[in-house]
């Protein structure tokens, strides 16, 4: 494995040691061809399509997809489903080896952006996909103790596990030349693509040949199924929020029923999450192990309350302070500090230790329907800027966190707090 620490899109990679990367192409020549490949039905129906199918050939040849120069890249998140990296594996590689295509797995390298990105294979041989780099976006939502969220419309995983990784290496590998960027986004899709275009560099020229020729999610699954003999299931990560819409959910139940194991992971996750923010259901408005629940996926359940017996709990101090948005009566952005208060130990010994604490200060303990027990030391408002507090037992995977303005704002807003209303105020 080979560690890049690559600069933003557009700037000369310095050179590294230990880093042989391949020669950037002639800036006379054609640009080069990269292929977000993100496992699913879409970027698998494009490299199906370029890569032997003689009906098609012709139209790919035309746009000048030649597999001697396409750079085929899988940003690797390290919670795919076991399913589709098996069908990839399985059907699309023999195509890449078959062709020589160059094949690029990358991962982040660590939770910070100078951690850099590290390249997990790069071969125009490729024998298998690698299921996880050195920092996993599970990793990264644990440690936090959030689930994933969305910012002014965009997926804020994606951007960081998938877009930023793969702008990093191509910054490095093709070092400031011009580049055609082909995704797998369909017919169905044009929203993506309108998104897609806010990207847009000197240097990239993106592609959407699946729009072009109009196919759309029925025809990829048809054509894949036709060239593989499979029903390619769709690529995602197994604690995204996404499928929880009414027309994903059947399939999504289906799956979570096939890998017990992996839906537990994704119940601890929220049961974290849930922890420090009450609000912080999986599916928005409803919580992913009441679907579990609902679907009498025992086995999943069974595997959840095992992983929760046999780990560690800590007690956590959660403070938040939420922010007015132009309005005292419109929320605008949190801020939250998490600080660890008690040595983690079994659930029964961080209950102790919360109920010492609640003691104390003449505090109850309180348990919610996620069976989750607080002291409140204070409850949010109804006008912003607001703030709550409590301390809560939680499994002990979250890391203490604040910003470094944290501790200064909560107590100004403390101290405005406490002084007397004048009249007519």
């Amino acid at each position: 494995m080979k560690a890049l620490h690559a600069p933003a899109a557009g700037v000369p990679a310095p050179a590294l040691p230990g880093l042989e990367l391949p020669a950037a192409p002639r800036r006379d020549g054609p640009p080069p061809v990269v292929i977000s490949w993100g496992l699913g039905r879409d970027s698998s129906t494009i490299l199906a399509l370029a890569l032997g199918d003689p009906r098609t050939l012709p139209m790919y040849q035309s746009l000048g997809y030649d597999p001697a120069t396409m750079i085929v890249i899988h940003a690797v998140t390290g919670d795919e489903w076991d399913d589709t990296l098996r069908d990839a594996e399985h059907h699309i590689l023999p195509l890449l080896r078959e062709h020589g295509v160059r094949l690029v797995q990358v991962a982040r390298g660590g939770p910070f952006e100078a951690d850099g990105i590290e390249i997990l294979d790069d071969s125009r041989s490729p024998t298998r996909l690698h299921k996880a780099g050195p920092w996993r976006l599970s990793d990264e939502l644990r440690t936090s103790g959030t689930v994933p969220m969305l910012a002014h419309g965009r997926r804020t995983c994606s951007v960081k596990f998938k877009g930023s990784v793969i702008d990093r290496f191509i910054a490095a590998d093709l070092q400031g030349c011009s580049y055609r960027h082909v995704l797998g986004f369909n017919a169905d899709e044009g929203e993506r693509v309108l998104r897609d275009q806010t990207y847009t560099s000197a240097t990239r020229a993106p592609e959407y040949p699946l729009i072009t020729w109009g196919y759309d999610t029925a025809d990829c699954v048809a054509l894949l199924r036709e060239r593989f003999g499979v029903t390619w299931k769709k690529s995602y990560c197994v604690q995204c929020p996404f499928p929880g819409n009414i027309g994903g959910l059947p399939g999504h139940l289906e799956r979570l029923r096939a890998f017990p194991e992996r839906a537990a992971e994704v119940l601890m996750l929220e049961h974290v999450a849930l922890s420090l923010n009450p609000n912080s259901r999986l599916f928005g408005s409803t919580t992913l192990r009441s679907h579990v629940v609902a679907d009498r996926n025992t086995e999943a359940l069974t595997a959840f309350r095992h992983a929760q017996a046999a780990g560690s709990w800590s007690v956590y101090q959660v403070r938040r302070i939420l922010w007015p948005r132009g309005d005292e009566h419109l929320k605008g952005p949190a801020w939250r500090s998490v600080r660890t208060l008690g040595v983690a130990g079994s659930h029964a010994e961080a209950t102790q230790e919360l109920r010492r604490r609640a003691g104390e200060r003449g505090g109850v303990i309180e348990v919610d329907e996620h069976r989750i027990a607080r002291v409140w030391e204070r409850h949010r408002g109804e006008t912003y800027p607001t703030r709550e507090a409590f301390d809560v037992v939680a499994p002990a995977v979250v890391l203490d966190k604040a910003r470094p303005e944290f501790a200064t704002a909560w107590g100004e807003l403390e101290y405005r707090a406490k002084q007397p209303l004048l009249p007519g105020s």
